[in-house]
Formats: C-alpha cells, structure tokens, sequence
C-alpha cells in the first residue's frame, strides 16, 4: 500500500492533466485520468480553466463531458452557473461538504446515481435539457430542487432523503420517478408541475408532504405509497 503523500502527489498530477485538458475545451475524464479527489483550490482552478478556454474568456464557464465517478469532494463543491456540454456524471460520487449545482445548465444527461451528500445539495435553478438521474443517491442534508427545469426524465428511484426535500415550483416535462425513494423528513412538492407523469409507487414519506397546487399534467403513480403523517394536495389539478 502506498505512502498517503504519494496518493496525493499521484491525485495532484491527474489533475493537472485534467486541467491542461480543459484549458484545450477537451473532453473533461476526471475519472479516466485516474483523479480520486477534488478539492475546493482544485475546483476553483477548473473553473478558471474552463473560462481561459472561451474564445473571449468570458461568461460562463463551459464543461465538456465531465466525468467525475466516483471522486471524492472534501469541501465545498461549486459548479454553481457552469455550462455542462455533453454527459456529465457524477455517479457514486461523494460530497462530503456543501454541493452547489444552483443556476447550472446541463445540455446531455446529468448523471448522479448513487451519489452521496452529506450536507445540503443545492440544484436551485437549474436547467437539464435532456434527463438527471439521482437513482439510488443519498441526501443527508436539504435537498433543494427549487425551479428546477427537466426537459426530460427525471430518475429518483429508491434515493434516501434524510433531510429536507424541496422541489418547490420545479417543472418535469417528462416523466419524474420516484419510485421507492424514502422521505425522512419534509418533503415540498409546492406548485410542481408533473407534465409528463409522476410516479411515486411504493415511496415512504415519514414527514408532511406537500403537494399544495402541484400540476398532474400526465399519469399519477401513487401505488403503495406511505405516507406516515400529513400529506396535503390542496388545490393540486390532476
């Protein structure tokens, strides 16, 4: 077994091989490169990385194809208002501080299954053009999921929320699967908008749930849900 220095040397130089990468707007493999960590100075240099690669080195920064499986974010996380262009996946990752995805446009699918957050995981505001998927993914901290905008499939099968869920005024085109997930705590679906069925067959809500003046548009799934205390669907439209 290596030398923990020697993991972190080893970790150091993929990154700066991603970094080059994304300078060059390059397909960004954190994963295929062999990259195990990304720290908050390391995030933050992607970040400039990725705007040194706009033709002006303005607006929004640009990331293309990031693959992140199974890394490891020890601190703070901050992709807040950054392009994903093509597949960004984030499968079994780990975000052990604050995860910010707020204001964040992803063109391809946005791909978190399995993925673990252990404080807030802030989506506010963010626009997926094609599908997310959060199958299997455990929330320890709020799940917040205000405003948010997905185009087509949105997958939540049997993910763990142990905190605070809130979807509120969050637009589903296509259909959103919750199947099996497990609320823990609230859960606010206030003024969602299901255009393209809603299914949350066998799903368990252990706190109040609100679906107060949420959209049905399409097909409601509420086979052998639980709900373990309140659920409100006050002037909810089916």
């Amino acid at each position: 077994m290596g030398k923990p220095q020697d993991h972190r040397a080893q970790n150091d130089k993929a990154v700066d091989c991603l970094l080059v990468r994304v300078r060059a707007g390059e397909t960004c493999d954190a994963h295929g490169l062999g990259v195990t960590h990304l720290d908050r100075e390391q995030l933050s240099s992607l970040r400039e990385a990725a705007r040194d690669a706009l033709p002006d080195q303005s607006g929004p920064p640009v990331l293309h194809s990031l693959n992140c499986n199974g890394i490891i974010f020890p601190e703070k996380a901050d992709f807040d208002g950054i392009i994903f262009r093509g597949r960004a996946k984030f499968l079994e990752a780990s975000f052990q501080e604050t995860a910010h995805f707020s204001n964040s446009i992803f063109e391809d699918d946005g791909g978190f299954s399995g993925a673990f957050f252990e404080k807030t995981a802030d989506f506010r505001n963010g626009y997926f053009s094609d599908s997310i998927w959060l199958v299997g993914a455990t929330f320890v901290g709020s799940a917040w999921f205000h405003n948010v905008v997905v185009a087509h499939g949105a997958g939540f099968d049997r993910a763990v929320f142990q905190g605070p869920a809130r979807f509120l005024s969050a637009t589903f085109r296509s259909a959103a699967r919750f199947d099996k997930a497990v609320f823990q705590d609230v859960a606010g679906f206030s003024s969602v908008e299901f255009s393209g069925g809603a299914i949350f067959d066998g799903a368990i809500f252990e706190k109040m749930a609100w679906f107060d003046r949420a959209s049905f548009s399409g097909n409601a799934h509420f086979s052998g849900v639980s709900f373990q205390s309140v659920a409100r669907f006050d002037k909810a439209s089916f």
